[in-house]
């Protein structure tokens, strides 16, 4: 099964979802991603998970307000956001 380039399997086959950060947001315009263990080793139930936090990552960095913010910030913020929108889809899908 091909996984989505969002997706990566660690060495004990755990899956961790990648969302790429712009470089505009960088101090030093340079390219980041932010990444978070998804807690599974399917990878069907990874890839759901994966959708919901691209959907929601996408209309986060989409808000005129993050560009106010210190990069550090965006990365603590991006990062709280996803945990509590995966927590909120793990407790649905149970």
């Amino acid at each position: 099964m091909r996984t989505a380039s969002y997706l990566t399997a660690s060495r004990h086959g755990i899956y961790y979802f990648r969302q790429p950060l712009p470089a505009y947001l960088h101090p030093a315009k340079q390219a980041s991603d932010v990444k978070l263990s998804l807690g599974t080793r399917c990878p069907k139930l990874a890839t759901h998970f994966s959708h919901v936090l691209i959907l929601a990552g996408q209309a986060l960095l989409s808000q005129t307000t993050i560009l106010d913010m210190k990069y550090e910030d965006i990365r603590t913020h991006v990062q709280n956001h996803f945990r509590r929108r995966l927590a909120t889809f793990k407790n649905q899908v149970n």
